[in-house]
């Protein structure tokens, strides 16, 4: 029940969209250094090369139009793994 809590909790949507525009990952040249930033901030570590390598071939597939675009998503799937 928490789990499901969480993924469709308002509160935990805008945290994520907040954690994605953090200065760390919105200035990031990169999308590795994007992921890093988003791991680092989430998690207090680096991705292991499998987790990035997921990581970006997940925010590879990113729709503009999109509400909730594959930045705050993976912010949010590294908040509710926390």
């Amino acid at each position: 029940q928490q789990a499901l809590f969480l993924m469709n909790s308002p509160f935990v949507t805008e945290q994520a969209k907040a954690l994605a525009l953090r200065s760390e990952v919105a200035t990031a040249k990169t999308p590795t250094e994007k992921v890093t930033a988003l791991y680092r901030l989430a998690l207090s570590r680096n991705p292991t090369k499998p987790e990035l390598a997921l990581a970006l071939e997940f925010t590879a597939e990113d729709d503009p139009k999109s509400t909730f675009g594959v930045w705050p998503q993976l912010a949010q799937t590294l908040l509710l793994c926390n």
